[in-house]
C-alpha cells in the first residue's frame, strides 16, 4: 500500500499544477519575474569537437508561483557538425535549476509564460 502513495501524491501535484492559471507578461497588473539564480550549462565532452552555426538556444516555458521554471520546450536549437543533442540536454538541466522571484499580480505570486533566450559561450 505504501508504494502507491508516492504515485498518488505525484498525480495530485500534476493536477494542481495544471489547474494554475498561467498569465502572460504584459497583461495588465502583471509584474514580471526577476531572475535570481542562473546556472550556466556545461559543455558535454561529446560536443567538444562540434562546429556551431550559432550559439543561441530559445526555450519557452512557465515560471511557476514558486519561481521555478516548468514545462520547458525547445523553440530553437543551434545546429552543429557533427550534431550534439547532449548540449540541449545540458541546457534543459541547467534551466531546471534557475530560480526567479515570481511574477506577481496585485502583490500575489502568479505563474507566467516566458521565452528564454540563452547565448552559449562556446570555446
Amino acid at each position: 500500500m505504501t508504494a502507491i502513495l508516492p504515485l498518488v501524491w505525484l498525480v495530485g501535484v500534476m493536477a494542481a499544477e495544471k489547474s494554475v492559471v498561467v498569465h502572460k507578461i504584459g497583461e495588465r497588473g502583471i509584474k514580471a519575474p526577476v531572475l535570481i539564480t542562473r546556472i550556466e550549462p556545461g559543455m558535454p565532452d561529446e560536443c567538444a569537437r562540434s562546429k556551431w552555426q550559432s550559439p543561441i538556444f530559445v526555450f519557452s516555458g512557465v515560471i511557476g508561483q514558486d519561481g521555478r521554471v516548468r514545462r520547458v520546450k525547445t523553440v530553437k536549437a543551434p545546429r552543429s557538425t557533427p550534431p550534439c543533442p547532449q548540449l540541449e540536454e545540458s541546457c534543459l538541466s541547467a534551466l531546471a535549476k534557475w530560480r526567479y522571484e515570481p511574477a506577481t499580480l496585485e502583490g500575489r505570486p502568479v505563474a507566467v509564460e516566458v521565452t528564454i533566450t540563452t547565448i552559449l559561450h562556446l570555446r
